[in-house]
């Protein structure tokens, strides 16, 4: 809104509100510095997103009061856009129209697309783009121009809004060459600004498949989702890329961001993700560039004499740093894991376990003697179990549990059960399948005993009790302090105990029916003769959680037995057409 619309529009208000008052003219106040102006306009700071000059009295920022001869007189203290440009000077070429490609309503009002009071729009805008820019730019005439029905999209994804050093007022000046050669038809269908399908076909089309192929790909690869990183128009980044360093990894990785931002950060990780990690594929786990510790021996010199005393001498170019040390963060000090700590380990007590101060020399003839010596009550546990875990006659203590620390509670050595598949190769999920959620969130003990129980399998409850101690919501305790606490065993707190009340639940009646899978269905004990009755089945024996579902893995999210993917699938194991 330029000056003349400003005088106009304060006429029409005093005219209307005050009767036959000079458009230069306020009613008269009795001191202007001390005038609260919001309590009469109230209206114009009424919108959500407010102008931040207009809040606390700070009219004056914009607007000079005068009083002479009794008389108020109010007007802006510059004209547009220089008054603007007072605060925000990083427009000031853009206002002056120095810029190589600069935009008009920039350079007299900027009033033209925000609001200087409020607006409901962020940013104080009038309107949100594209209908804000279709106020001034006719639609027919920006799909010809682009050769392509551009009017409902956004704007801003390639234009800036205040102008720019390059032509066409665009935000970067590295074109993809699609982009820049107008040639649309490369990735967009005919006509539209839609992308082909699958969307990795279109990127691919260019850029040689295999060169992204390896034994670990990054998922959004995998999902052709490469414009989740890469702007697939123009950038002044290299690659195209979104963001620079871990602000383009960050936005996927929540939890990273979070480790890196800790005063114990690591430099690296706060500084570039690909330091350690492939953004595409690499040979290696989490796409890392080189395994550990050779990674980490990039930095850090194995044969340093400090570096060596704080480790009692050991063999750092074969230690697993990762399994003491968080490589990207830690409330800890000297980057450790804060899943779980050792005592000795906190303590610096190093003698507990080792001796002669060697990293190699233990105070017990076996590790797992080292352990039994504090621990006795698992080896006792163990030795009184019905059921007994044949691993612990041939396995020692640390090959499931660090010494150190470890990013799992417990000390357990590896994520997602993990220090249970390697024996256990055949309850992995294969290629197609999901695993049973329990096992990356709690791991393999959510439903088993890990040195003995009373049960067959080392099962922590007996048939549908083990499974209903998580999926049944009557079960799901949950304290004062919001933690929720699963089989009287397991103690879940912040992003865990909400997963936890995110879980699948059913309600399982009295008499065995539940509304589950469907109305009536019984789904626990065996079926009645006049059930049977009812409807065709192939089934006999009593009903269970493990009649549809595979404890461990399945083709599907559900995990139905029998390789089935859909439930009308399962059901015709039974319920035969």
């Amino acid at each position: 809104m330029n000056k003349t619309s400003q005088i106009f529009a304060l006429a029409v208000f005093l005219l209307t509100t005050l009767g036959d008052v000079s458009a230069k003219d306020h009613p008269s106040l009795v001191d202007p510095a001390t005038a609260k102006c919001a309590i009469c306009h109230e209206a114009v700071l009424a919108k959500a997103v407010k102008h931040p000059a207009a809040l606390d009295g700070g009219c004056t920022s914009c607007h000079e009061f005068t009083k002479a001869d009794g008389k108020t007189t109010v007007k802006l203290a510059a004209d547009e856009p220089q008054l603007c440009v007072t605060c925000h000077d990083a427009m000031g070429k853009a206002a002056a129209g120095t810029l190589a490609a600069p935009h008009a309503p920039v350079t007299s009002a900027c009033t033209s697309c925000h609001d200087p009071h409020s607006a409901d729009k962020p940013h104080v805008l009038k309107d949100a783009p594209p209908a804000l820019c279709l106020t001034c730019h006719e639609a027919l005439a920006l799909d010809k121009s682009h050769k392509r029905s551009v009017s409902n999209s956004q704007c801003l994804d390639c234009h800036a809004p205040h102008g720019s050093e390059n032509k066409g007022m665009l935000t970067a000046a590295k074109q993809h060459p699609p982009f820049a050669e107008r040639s649309c038809d490369s990735c967009h269908r005919q006509g539209t600004i839609a992308r082909a399908k699958p969307k990795n076909n279109v990127c691919f089309a260019c850029h040689d498949e295999k060169t992204f192929q390896a034994k670990f790909v990054h998922s959004a690869v995998k999902r052709g989702q490469c414009t989740g990183c890469h702007d697939p128009h123009l950038s002044d980044r290299p690659k195209f890329v979104r963001a620079a360093g871990p602000a383009l990894c960050t936005g996927c990785h929540a939890e990273i961001k979070t480790k890196i931002s800790l005063a114990n950060g690591h430099p690296p990780a706060r500084d570039d993700c690909t330091t350690c990690h492939d953004p595409h594929k690499s040979a290696n786990p989490n796409q890392l560039i080189d395994v550990v510790p050779a990674l980490c021996l990039t930095c850090h010199d194995a044969t340093d004499k400090k570096l060596l005393g704080k480790h009692l001498d050991a063999d750092l170019s074969k230690a697993d740093c990762v399994s003491c040390h968080d490589p990207h963060g830690s409330a800890e000090k000297s980057l450790l894991v804060s899943g779980s700590i050792h005592p000795p380990f906190a303590e610096r007590a190093c003698n507990s376990c080792h001796k002669d101060q060697s990293a190699a020399k233990f105070v017990g003839a076996t590790k797992t003697q080292v352990c039994v010596a504090c621990h006795s009550d698992v080896e006792e546990t163990a030795a009184k179990a019905k059921v007994h875990h044949p691993a612990l006659d041939a396995a020692e203590c640390t090959d499931c549990h660090t010494p150190h620390a470890s990013q799992q509670d417990r000390l357990i050595k590896f994520p997602a059960g993990g220090e249970c598949t390697g024996c256990h190769a055949d309850k992995v999920p294969e290629a197609g399948e999901f695993a049973h959620g329990a096992i990356p969130f709690l791991g393999c003990r959510a439903c088993h005993e890990p040195h003995g129980g009373e049960r067959p399998n080392l099962l922590r409850a007996e048939g549908d009790k083990l499974c209903l101690g998580c999926h049944e919501e009557s079960t799901r305790k949950t304290d004062d302090k919001k933690n929720v606490v699963l089989l009287d065993h397991f103690r879940l707190t912040g992003d865990k105990a909400a997963e936890a009340l995110r879980m699948s639940a059913v309600k399982v009646a009295g008499d065995h029916v539940v509304d589950h899978p469907l109305t009536g269905h019984r789904a626990t004990g065996k079926p009645t003769e006049a059930e049977l009755k009812q409807v065709s089945t192939t089934f006999t024996g009593e009903l269970g959680c493990l009649s549809c579902h595979d404890p461990h893995k399945g083709r599907s999210k559900n995990h139905f037995k029998g390789n089935a993917v859909a439930a009308a699938d399962l059901c015709l194991q039974c319920h035969k057409k």
